[in-house]
């Protein structure tokens, strides 16, 4: 039922009850120790569209890593999942705890291949916030874009954004079409 009233509020645009909605759904997973549906409930945070604010994002976080503690092995997709989320929300907070999330989502990926574009785009933020070698994400963010579009088209665009981002790093134009197809495959996710 929170799932039903959680996307119901969302589709009319009202976040903050969804949200709401999404605190108590924690609250009554974490008193039955539901930890897939706790793990579900975390991963809905993510699927807000929204990162965490400064205020929110320690709960988020959490939230987030109880969830991924308590699910065990038994489940490496919902894992790695709640390893790129917190790889996301702590990568500007916690360097080194955000690559240790990372890291287990890689080795998940290996176990789960169906994680692989999450761990990608993961990696591939990373790179472009090092800003080690602009060009090449640049490249990487086009071959993801290409590989995972129809597949996977949330990481698709999330691939687009950081080669945008990458292009701004290596002093390059960021042409309009690009732009254009990322906001057009953004409003259809």
């Amino acid at each position: 039922p929170y799932t039903t009233l959680f996307r119901s509020h969302l589709a009319q645009g009202d976040v903050s009850r969804g949200s709401g909605l999404l605190e108590a759904a924690w609250d009554a997973a974490r008193e039955a120790e539901a930890w897939d549906l706790a793990a579900e409930v975390a991963l809905a945070f993510s699927r807000i569209g929204l990162l965490p604010t400064p205020e929110s994002g320690a709960a988020r976080a959490e939230q987030a890593a109880v969830a991924f503690e308590r699910l065990g092995e038994a489940d490496p997709f919902r894992r790695g999942l709640l390893a790129t989320y917190l790889y996301n929300i702590l990568a500007f907070v916690d360097e080194r705890a955000a690559d240790r999330y990372l890291d287990e989502a890689v080795r998940l990926a290996v176990v789960d291949p169906e994680l692989a574009p999450y761990v990608d785009v993961c990696t591939l933020r990373r790179e472009v916030e090092l800003g080690r070698s602009p060009n090449l994400a640049v490249s990487t963010a086009a071959a993801l874009a290409r590989r995972d579009r129809r597949a996977n088209p949330l990481a698709a665009v999330m691939a687009e954004v950081l080669g945008a981002a990458a292009l701004v790093s290596a002093g390059r134009p960021v042409d309009r079409e690009l732009l254009d197809r990322i906001v057009v495959e953004g409003r259809a996710l």
